[in-house]
């Protein structure tokens, strides 16, 4: 039996309702832009990491790697079993908190799927994420979330 489609109803609102949590904590902020990243091969996560460390880096953020956590969790609960893994859930933090966030809790391992916040500066945030989606189009297939459908895992990923 699958656990996320049993607790979440599915796995699209398995990876919705994880980013709404880890990326819309901040009242005043939403999330304006999700994407889907075929990454090809599970061995393209560490490089993809590396990526979003990277952009950290030259964008004066901080670059965050719950992977492992997260993971013992599911572990604990029982439920890394149906988590894809390598297991991804990561995130940058600019000065006003997080402003993506990314996993692939219901996805499989060659896909991640990103949440852009808008807080208070939104010409910024939105400068920030097409900087993002442009960078690692460089390297993946990235394809925009359509609203109000959540993740799915993509064809031909």
């Amino acid at each position: 039996m699958n656990i996320l489609p049993t607790v979440f109803g599915t796995q699209r609102s398995a990876v919705m309702l994880a980013l709404t949590l880890v990326g819309g904590c901040q009242a005043k902020d939403r999330t304006f832009l999700a994407v889907d990243v075929c990454l090809g091969r599970p061995d393209n996560i560490a490089p993809f990491k590396e990526q979003m460390q990277s952009i950290a880096r030259e964008e004066g953020m901080k670059f965050i790697d719950g992977s492992n956590e997260t993971n013992g969790d599911l572990a604990a609960t029982n439920a890394q079993a149906y988590a894809p893994q390598p297991f991804v859930n990561i995130g940058i933090d600019d000065d006003e908190g997080n402003i993506v966030m990314g996993g692939n809790l219901g996805l499989t391992n060659r896909q991640v799927s990103l949440g852009f916040r808008e807080g208070e500066h939104a010409d910024k945030d939105r400068a920030f994420a097409a900087r993002v989606v442009s960078r690692l189009k460089r390297h993946w297939r990235v394809e925009p979330v359509t609203s109000n459908t959540g993740s799915f895992p993509m064809k031909n990923c």
